[in-house]
C-alpha cells in the first residue's frame, strides 16, 4: 500500500516558498511531489501529493509544517489507510507522529 501527504494552499507560492525552505533550494521537489490545480467554489487549491512505501518518510516534514504554520496558508493531510485522511494541526501533530511509529516500527 502507498501512504501519501497532501499539501493544500489557495496560494501556490505559499507551498513553494515552504518547500524552497525546507530543502534549502538545492532539489528540485516536482521531482519528489506531484503537483496538480482544484477548482472549488470560485477557489483555486493547490495540491502537492507525496506517496510513500513507508509513511515514517513524512515525519520530519509534517513536524516542520507544523511549527511553520504561522509562517505559510498549508492545509496538510495525511492517508495512512484508504479512503481517509487527516488534518495535519498542532494540537495533532505529537500524537499523530507517535502512532506512526507505533504503527510503523521499521
Amino acid at each position: 500500500m502507498l501512504y501519501s501527504l497532501d499539501l493544500y494552499s489557495t496560494q501556490k507560492e505559499q507551498i513553494d516558498s515552504f518547500f524552497k525552505s525546507f530543502y534549502n533550494n538545492k532539489l528540485d521537489f516536482s521531482n519528489y511531489w506531484n503537483y496538480s490545480i482544484h477548482k472549488n467554489n470560485n477557489q483555486v487549491l493547490h495540491l502537492y501529493k507525496r506517496r510513500t512505501k513507508n509513511p515514517i518518510d513524512f515525519i520530519v516534514l509534517l513536524g516542520v509544517l507544523v511549527d511553520n504554520s504561522n509562517k505559510f496558508d498549508i492545509n496538510t493531510w495525511l492517508s495512512l489507510d484508504n479512503d481517509t485522511y487527516i488534518n495535519i494541526t498542532s494540537e495533532n501533530i505529537d500524537l499523530i507522529i507517535k502512532y506512526i511509529y507505533e504503527r510503523f516500527p521499521y
